[in-house]
């Protein structure tokens, strides 16, 4: 359920931040590797002293498979953890190396991405506050060269400043200062550039009526509102008025504080839609709705997994004009008695695109 709930609370934050442009993100090739690993999941790897798993994938075309199959093979220590990524091509050849440097609380400090001759094509450092886990320092290479820098200062939990880097790693290019009141609410944000002039200026307070403050040129205004209800449940409000006086209004209601049932998205403004989201009481199935301002089904997707944490099931719905609401990825996925993936298989508009099978070795 812990990872259900991280993953809801990650995909929200996002929304909200490309609303106000008030964060700073970078998002490169292979940083993730698209999933969030359960704590059943990582406990039956470590119970199971696996030591690698050897993915084999068999492509289809018009239902008939390719004779070429490829390979990856993850290596793992003994606390379940991945740290090293091996793929191989439809010969055999080692194309490309992933390998993970994590500190003790099992953090990855360091990932690498090598060609199949050994070059380094991509790398990322991250360095971590050993107390509450957060991001203090991070830089991104492609070949050998920075990409992207920052640093984040925090004052307990909460972040008081992020310095952006231009690319020789030294001269500052953006700056981020967030201050508080004395409950340690966020109070207002302030974006300067590499010379200290300040760009724009969000401010979070709210009047005592929950309004918002009047629109300025320099300055967005955020509101955040928590409701308590008699059932248990609670609503969360964010509004916000941009430079242009546009105001968008984000309302979420949570049906109780575990989320373990439902939670609704509603954003009114320039870009309305609505997105519902599901959960069942062990967290193990998620739904989840996107609905324009006709309540339109847009997209929506499904997921399951085991008791053990394997996800046993995806499906992805899209819409479209010519076909309607249409099932465009279906992945299913069988365990064995240990709680092991032994097989996958993914379908694409009912056509079966590739099966992949697992297998093991032990410590």
């Amino acid at each position: 359920m812990k990872s259900t709930i991280f993953i809801f609370l990650l995909l929200l934050a996002c929304t909200v931040d490309a609303q106000t442009g008030e964060y700073y993100f970078t998002s490169n090739p292979f940083e993730y590797d698209g999933y969030y690993l359960t704590d059943n999941l990582m406990q039956t790897k470590i119970a199971h002293k696996i030591k690698s798993i050897t993915e084999t994938t068999t492509t289809f075309k018009k239902g008939n498979p390719e004779k070429a199959t490829l390979k990856k093979v993850s290596t793992l220590n003994e606390k379940g953890e991945t740290i090293l990524k091996e793929e191989y091509d439809a010969k055999g050849l080692l194309i490309r190396k992933q390998s993970f440097g994590l500190n003790d609380s099992g953090w990855v400090e360091q990932k690498k991405i090598a060609d199949g001759k050994g070059k380094v094509m991509y790398q990322y450092d991250k360095k971590y506050d050993p107390e509450t886990g957060n991001i203090i320092s991070y830089e991104y290479r492609k070949n050998d060269k920075l990409k992207s820098k920052y640093t984040k200062v925090y004052t307990g939990k909460n972040l008081t400043e992020q310095v952006v880097y231009k690319k020789d790693g030294l001269s500052v290019s953006k700056r981020f200062a967030y201050s508080f009141n004395s409950d340690m609410k966020l109070q207002t944000t302030h974006l300067y550039d590499g010379n200290g002039k300040l760009i724009h200026t969000w401010n979070h307070d709210c009047l005592p009526e929950g309004e918002l403050l009047a629109a300025r040129t320099d300055t967005t205004t955020i509101c955040k509102m928590h409701e308590e209800r008699a059932d248990g449940g609670f609503v969360n409000y964010l509004k916000s008025v941009n430079e242009k006086g546009e105001l968008t209004t984000t309302t979420v209601w949570y049906r109780n504080e575990r989320m373990t049932d439902s939670a609704k998205v509603v954003t009114e403004g320039k870009h309305p839609h609505t997105m519902i989201t599901r959960f069942s009481d062990d967290g193990r199935r998620t739904e989840r709705i996107y609905m324009d301002d006709k309540n339109n089904i847009t997209f929506k997707y499904f997921r399951l997994l085991s008791e053990n944490g394997n996800q046993l099931k995806y499906e992805n719905w899209t819409y479209s004009k010519k076909h309607g609401l249409q099932c465009t990825l279906n992945a299913v996925s069988e365990e064995n008695a240990e709680g092991l993936l032994t097989k996958k298989s993914i379908y694409r508009k009912d056509k079966l695109s590739r099966e992949t099978n697992f297998s093991y070795t032990y410590f």
